[in-house]
């Protein structure tokens, strides 16, 4: 999380918005990820919160 925010203070007069995703579902490959038998999931909420509390703490 400390990279992240390095990462986003040394970018933040260049940019309004830093996405960091693991996965990024585009369009073109909606079909064959449904189609695919591992199917990306969404954290779990509470883990979700504790990594941005991290990086509002870092």
């Amino acid at each position: 999380m400390r990279r992240i925010n390095a990462l986003g203070r040394v970018l933040s007069p260049h940019t309004d918005k830093l996405v960091f995703s693991f996965l990024d579902v585009y369009r073109k490959i909606r079909k064959r990820l449904a189609a695919h038998p591992c199917r990306p999931r969404a954290p779990a909420a509470a883990r979700h919160t504790g990594v941005l509390q991290d990086a509002a703490n870092a």
